[in-house]
């Protein structure tokens, strides 16, 4: 009977009504190697369902840890109560339910090199005092625009991974492109950005018209001055047109799904030719585009003039952070390579000044955000 039962409790994930696609011990919480494993559930194997999920009342036989009577999804411990008080933060946290401790470090720091970005788990990220993804805010915008998949009881994480699909995309210090920790609202029970070559353009290479490029920002060590050198996301060396995406999630289409559309005072985003320049708008006043920096420029090196035939289109994340930041609006604490990056009395012009730009107009008296923000195409 028990094991029927834990059957039929993989047919439950944690954000949704409906039941997975997909193969649990593919997953990095199926993993039989590094999956979930509760200290007090320490008698299943690892990667077991039963260290998510309780059967019956509960492997003691009560329901201690819950609020307001059994979970839904049989989780031993509430599925969602505030900013703070997440069941994902259960591991994803401070390890007091984990056997093992769970690292998860910033993006600035996983994929740019920041280790002076202290961050290193989920919840922490979430609690920063400079900015986070609001997930009360988050919650009401799948329940509003998927209501099939996502109800009251969902957990706003799940709005971005499918617990019973995520992958570990970085094992052992290896980068794997064709894994993924993603799945995007419209299509919960799909991964996003593990195919290369698809016809749902899943990598940022493939999310570009003939006239558009992209190229990934450096990585912290990389040496500017080469044109072979260390790049995002992979950390790798290569020639800097090679760079160009191929290995990315395409974050634009999985942050569009939400932000396409304004949500508080957060205003919607068009990446289109027709929207920011950031994105496909081709850029404004001739061939002053902010005097743009290397890797934007004729070769790739600081050595030469910033590449004004190339229509250069950024990743969501070559800017933001996905979970938090201790700066405002997300952005991260470092940005292709600079890390000195500081927002004194609100100005923006230290983030956007010798990071990506040499120099901007009236950078000494006006912040960049007061005229160059989503919504408006200069």
């Amino acid at each position: 009977m028990k094991t029927k039962f834990l059957c039929l409790v993989t047919l439950l994930f944690l954000g949704s009504n409906v039941g997975y696609a997909g193969t649990y011990t593919d997953s990095a919480h199926g993993n039989s190697t590094y999956g979930v494993e509760r200290t007090t559930t320490a008698q299943y194997a690892t990667g077991h369902c039963a260290h998510c999920h309780k059967q019956h009342a509960g492997i003691d036989g009560t329901e201690s840890g819950h609020t307001g009577g059994p979970d839904n999804y049989l989780l031993f411990n509430t599925n969602h109560v505030s900013q703070t008080d997440n069941f994902c933060y259960s591991c994803h946290g401070d390890g007091t339910f984990y056997t093992n401790a769970i690292t998860n470090y910033s993006y600035s720091r996983i994929f740019g090199g920041d280790t002076g970005n202290s961050v290193d788990d989920i919840k922490e990220a979430f609690d920063l005092s400079g900015s986070t993804h609001d997930l009360a805010d988050i919650l009401i915008k799948l329940k509003t625009d998927w209501p099939s998949t996502f109800n009251d009881n969902s957990n706003p994480c799940s709005g971005c991974h499918n617990p019973h699909l995520v992958q570990k995309k970085i094992s052992s210090n290896t980068y794997s492109a064709d894994k993924s920790a993603l799945s995007r609202p419209c299509n919960h029970d799909e991964l996003w950005g593990d195919t290369d070559g698809s016809v749902d353009k899943e990598r940022m290479d493939e999310y570009l018209g003939a006239s558009e490029y992209y190229r990934a920002p450096f990585y912290v060590r990389a040496n500017s001055a080469l044109q072979i050198t260390t790049h995002e996301p992979d950390r790798i060396s290569r020639l800097y047109s090679e760079a160009n995406g191929f290995n990315l999630t395409n974050f634009v289409a999985f942050c569009l799904d939400c932000h396409s559309s304004s949500i508080g005072t957060v205003k919607a985003i068009d990446w289109s030719i027709n929207g920011d320049v950031h994105g496909k708008a081709f850029k404004s006043g001739g061939t002053d585009n902010g005097n743009r920096m290397a890797p934007y420029t004729a070769d790739g090196t600081n050595g030469t003039l910033e590449d004004t035939n190339k229509n250069f289109v950024l990743s969501c994340m070559d800017c933001h952070e996905p979970h938090g930041s201790s700066n405002p609006k997300l952005l991260r604490t470092e940005v292709n390579k600079k890390t000195d990056i500081s927002f004194s009395g609100g100005q923006f012009n230290n983030f956007c000044n010798g990071s990506c730009h040499s120099s901007t107009h009236n950078e000494s008296t006006t912040s960049c955000a007061e005229c160059h923000y989503h919504g408006n195409n200069l």
